[in-house]
């Protein structure tokens, strides 16, 4: 039986051979996809750029949904790359089309690009605009979803735990994660989820820096067993994390 990747492979080389150009663009962004999942960055980037070529050539402009997904997912690459100028750069522009297209800020996919570019800023250590980013993104989901009640927004609540803790602020972070943490079991319906496990192991790990070592060596445990659970091995890189 053909893998889903050797599928959209042979799917590319028909498209390609009937010139069904806009289809093959789509396919190569999920080949692309594939690839960057399975840490293949060049590879995928390569896709990505194919991808991106054929969009402009169809739709004649950059100015376009698809032709943003595609910067969207070159950014991506770029940030896992550690090239964050370049990574910023791409986003930005995505959120420029974005923004054009959609006529609002207001929307799930300028949300993401936000939560991008939160992600780049706080990967060059620049706290205070990844936390300005990180919130800007909170409070579109927010109206967006009407809830907090959302894995997206669940997220992003997580990722400002995160800054808190590299600032320092373990009272806050704290907050944080235990809200995300209520969040993600109310989704989930269990503790026993990947997702909730690494909030678990954020948690454990800000007890610690807070000096609640039992706590924190209490929750590092329990994440310990979630991902043992979920994973059904230790040879996993979460579990290893927690260990």
């Amino acid at each position: 039986m053909l893998t889903f990747k050797e599928v959209l492979t042979k799917c590319a080389q028909i498209e390609l051979q009937e010139y069904h150009i806009i289809f093959l663009a789509s396919t190569k962004l999920q080949l692309g996809q594939i690839e960057f999942e399975e840490g293949n960055y060049a590879e995928a980037k390569m896709l990505y750029d194919e991808s991106l070529q054929i969009r402009e050539k169809v739709h004649g402009t950059r100015q376009h949904p698809s032709v943003s997904s595609t910067l969207y997912a070159l950014g991506q690459i770029a940030t896992k790359l550690g090239e964050y100028a370049e990574a910023k750069k791409l986003c930005n522009e995505c959120l420029q089309i974005q923004e054009k297209v959609y006529g609002t800020r207001q929307h799930p996919s300028v949300a993401s690009t936000i939560y991008s570019l939160g992600q780049i800023a706080a990967n060059q250590g620049d706290y205070t605009e990844a936390k300005k980013l990180y919130d800007e993104c909170l409070q579109i989901q927010e109206k967006i979803y009407g809830t907090r009640q959302h894995p997206a927004v669940a997220s992003s609540i997580y990722a400002l735990g995160q800054i808190a803790t590299n600032q320092g602020d373990y009272t806050e972070a704290k907050k944080l994660y235990d809200e995300c943490l209520q969040i993600q079991e109310k989704i989930c319906g269990t503790r026993q989820h990947p997702a909730v496990g690494i909030t678990i192991r954020e948690l454990g790990t800000t007890e610690y820096l807070s000096s609640n070592y039992n706590l924190g060596r209490r929750l590092l445990e329990e994440s310990l067993s979630t991902f043992r659970i979920v994973h059904g091995t230790e040879a996993h890189p979460s579990t290893a994390v927690s260990l």
